[in-house]
């Protein structure tokens, strides 16, 4: 009869602890993989979307060769002295 019981007591231990996990409403601000998907896409919309703004990678190209001459020197800055 020991068995029984504490076989009935286990069973129903775990019963209870199932209903409280399934009864339990999930928070709908938790992380799970499609929020996080779903996050991680629109990051990427949102950094593509300020690069278009910003004047995308052409006038990046510009702005670096721009650079790159003004730290040369011109023919007309290089004059011999007379």
């Amino acid at each position: 009869m020991k068995l029984c019981t504490g076989a009935y007591r286990r069973l129903t231990s775990t019963l209870r602890k199932a209903k409280i996990m399934i009864d339990k409403p999930e928070s709908p601000f938790k992380l799970n993989s499609t929020r996080i998907i779903i996050l991680a896409l629109g990051a990427l919309v949102l950094l593509i979307s300020i690069s278009m703004f910003s004047g995308g990678l052409g006038t990046y190209n510009a702005l670096k060769e721009a650079a790159n001459a003004a730290k040369t020197p011109s023919a007309e800055q290089v004059e011999p002295a007379q």
